[in-house]
């Protein structure tokens, strides 16, 4: 199960005021800075099955790789989100395209996860198998990550700063993602309350996802 913290930036806050502040400064470790310029491409079946299931099809593009994210069964409470996840990244001669469906056994077989149950993966693919899928909506944005230690765990913190998109409409996108990557959950929690009081962020309920399909819903209902 994948465990992070998404927090809210305010819209006029400068990335230097972030990157540079004590906190950061303290907790990033040695030259683990990356950037990067992700794409999330957001599929479903035209009837909706995965998201009237609470369910995600994620399409990530970022420099020459792509890869595509199944992920059932979130659970948020304020920023903390717990959800199980499976990846699998695309070969370089993929044509970049799911519209003719996903190849549900190449994915069962490639993708990875944290040990999350099989029989979740399973309901996830029966409803997508040999179907083909539309594109309900996007995010694209800069990412700039760091390494961090905080208690007895390793984190990745990311600052992403781009816009979602669905439709026609769109909005800015401004916030912080600490995932845990190795160690406890309650260090996780721990650091995101040490954030909020230190850091001019507020705890973010809504996956980039359910804001897209919030975007979405204004527009035409799903």
């Amino acid at each position: 199960m994948e465990s992070e913290i998404k927090l809210r930036l305010a819209a006029n806050t400068e990335l230097s005021a972030i990157i540079e502040h004590p906190l950061m400064t303290r907790l990033a470790m040695p030259d683990s800075r990356r950037e990067h310029d992700l794409v999330n491409l957001y599929y479903d079946t035209p009837r909706h099955d995965l998201t009237e299931r609470e369910m995600t099809l994620r399409l990530r593009q970022v420099a020459d790789r792509s890869e595509v994210t199944l992920k059932t069964g979130e659970a948020t409470v304020s920023e903390l989100h717990q959800r199980f996840e499976w990846t699998a990244v695309f070969p370089e001669d993929w044509d970049g395209d799911l519209k003719n469906g996903l190849d549900t056994s190449w994915f069962k077989r490639e993708a990875t996860s944290m040990g999350d149950p099989d029989a979740q993966l399973q309901e996830a693919l029966r409803l997508i198998k040999a179907r083909p899928l539309i594109l309900l909506c996007e995010a694209r944005f800069q990412r700039i990550t760091y390494d961090i230690g905080y208690g007895d765990s390793l984190l990745e913190l990311a600052i992403d700063h781009g816009e979602l998109i669905a439709g026609d409409l769109s909005e800015p996108l401004y916030e912080i993602e600490v995932e845990l990557k190795e160690g406890d959950v309650r260090d996780l929690v721990e650091l995101g309350h040490e954030m909020q009081e230190q850091l001019p962020v507020q705890p973010e309920e809504l996956s980039k996802f359910a804001r897209c399909l919030r975007l979405l819903a204004k527009q035409k209902p799903l």
